[in-house]
């Protein structure tokens, strides 16, 4: 027996000499002896797979699979650069293909940084602003219309125009390229990355690899912060074995083509196969543009328990994380004790049973601690509870609300000071005014108000003569107390900032609010 594993051993090592042999051998000069000059040019459109059959063909390389596989191992695929070049025989791989990745013309190439995150049509226009093509719509139209060969758009549907495939990173390009070439070294760096590894990963978790860049997508676009990437996709993966819906927003602003800082409840009944708040599992293809981290994240996701997770209003764009309502109402539970007299419950897409639930449980919270409770835009939970009521700008009426509550505090979300003066004559019992900061990329919103809009507001509603309490809204941390009470506001909503406090520092933000609304 011994002998038979030292025979097969030594077997093992000599091949594994003779391939790095074989290797390096196809990399050396054609003939080192043969300087003869060779014109070869790489036209507009051209790509490292016809670049290096005409190679091969040219007797310049040994094969074309070295070439291939030589710049894909060096991260040389999106470096082709067209022009016309002379070589030889004599030259070896890494000379011929440094020639052909070094600009011949910097005055004729245009550097483009595509961002992570990024949907399709916004890449499309980023290129043509940066003078990389010519059309925006040709480039949408190709990737609509066109065929392009790789493994991973296999089933991939068209219409999406491969959003996802194409790899946001730093290019070099000739101005005005040909849109298809640039697709095509968009989405051999995609291939480069999303190697061997990732797809293996993805078999042995059950996913396709449409549906593992789905899911880098979606966490692509509702982390900001790379270290959070594998507990985000926790949550989801979480969810998915529950069979709970993802209500992920980044979804419904998706089909809305709009970023919207808070989703109406409206928003969230949209019917659309996109719609993650109405629909189980993962849409049906990727929603943007994914880094590496974001795969990695959705394919080794943190081992945790966790099913919900919320901005922390830290302005970092970090996240707040929890495994059950029962630690949200532990949430509401501490910020009462920490003196918080105010407090708004949100839950979206759940069953009215358990909304109802939930809602009974932070009531009675809220009553032993002599603190108001306020249902987010859920009229009828909130008359079932005994609870006042807040209404975003798209969610039920406020005429609705006064017919159905009594006695109950009904409040509001304004933006202008158009907006206030609307709800003033509505007779809402406050206001609140936002936002005032975003913790995530935005586009196509509200404007953030920021300490000059919350003044210019409230001085104008005091120049009417109009008194109701406003609330500065989004994105709030400890240090913006100070100068957002000087502006006139009556007070501050957070979430983060006190879910992640404890009580001592709760009571320390309360004083501190306090404190100002004295001066």
């Amino acid at each position: 027996m011994k002998r038979i594993i030292i025979v097969f051993m030594a077997f093992v090592l000599i091949f594994s000499v003779s391939c790095g042999s074989i290797t390096k051998s196809l990399r050396e000069p054609v003939d080192p002896n043969d300087k003869t000059p060779i014109a070869f040019e790489v036209k507009k459109g051209d790509n490292w797979s016809t670049v290096s059959t005409r190679l091969s063909e040219k007797k310049l390389v040994s094969n074309s699979s070295t070439v291939k596989s030589y710049v894909k191992e060096k991260e040389l695929s999106n470096r082709l650069q067209p022009g016309k070049y002379t070589l030889s025989k004599s030259m070896n791989l890494s000379e011929i293909v440094a020639v052909m990745t070094k600009p011949t013309d910097k005055n004729e190439t245009v550097k483009v940084t595509i961002p992570e995150g990024l949907e399709v049509k916004n890449i499309a226009k980023l290129l043509e602003k940066k003078k990389a093509i010519k059309s925006s719509e040709k480039f949408l139209k190709l990737l609509k219309e066109e065929s392009f060969d790789y493994s991973f758009l296999n089933g991939v549907d068209k219409n999406t125009y491969l959003d996802g495939y194409l790899f946001p990173d730093t290019y070099e390009f000739y101005k005005e390229s040909d849109e298809k070439e640039v697709i095509a070294k968009l989405l051999d760096r995609f291939d480069q990355v999303y190697n061997e590894e990732f797809r293996n990963r993805a078999k042995e978790i059950g996913l396709s690899d449409n549906e593992a860049i789905t899911l880098a997508s979606i966490i692509q676009r509702e982390a900001r912060s790379i270290k959070e990437f594998p507990i985000v996709s926790s949550v989801f993966h979480n969810r998915l074995k529950k069979k709970m819906k993802l209500q992920a927003c980044s979804t419904v602003q998706y089909i809305l083509e709009e970023r919207k800082d808070v989703l109406s409840k409206s928003d969230t009944e949209i019917k659309s196969p996109y719609n993650t708040y109405i629909n189980e599992g993962l849409p049906p293809a990727p929603i943007s543009s994914v880094g590496k981290d974001a795969i990695s994240a959705a394919l080794y996701p943190e081992e945790t328990e966790y099913l919900f997770f919320v901005v922390q209003n830290k302005g970092d764009g970090s996240h707040f994380f929890a495994k059950t309502y029962d630690e949200h109402l532990q949430n509401i539970k501490k910020v009462c004790k920490g003196g918080v007299r105010l407090v708004q419950l949100r839950l979206k897409n759940i069953s009215e049973n358990k909304y109802l639930e939930v809602a009974t449980a932070a009531k009675d919270i809220c009553t032993k601690f002599n603190a108001t409770l306020i249902i987010n835009d859920n009229i009828e939970v909130a008359k079932k509870v005994n609870a006042g009521v807040h209404l975003g700008q798209k969610d039920e009426s406020i005429e609705k609300a006064k017919s159905i509550l009594h006695n109950q505090l009904i409040g509001a979300t304004a933006n202008t000071f158009e907006q206030c003066l609307e709800l003033v004559r509505s007779q809402v019992d406050y206001i609140g005014l936002g936002p005032f900061r975003f913790t995530t990329t935005k586009k196509n919103l509200s404007p953030v108000l920021s300490v000059e809009g919350y003044k210019k507001i409230i001085k104008g509603l005091q120049n009417k003569g109009l008194q109701i309490p406003v609330y500065a809204i989004g994105g709030i941390v400890a240090s913006d107390i100070e100068e957002l009470f000087n502006t006139g506001i009556y007070g501050i909503a957070a979430s983060g900032l006190l879910t992640n406090s404890d009580e001592i520092k709760i009571k320390k933000i309360k004083k501190l609010c306090l404190d100002r609304i004295k001066n």
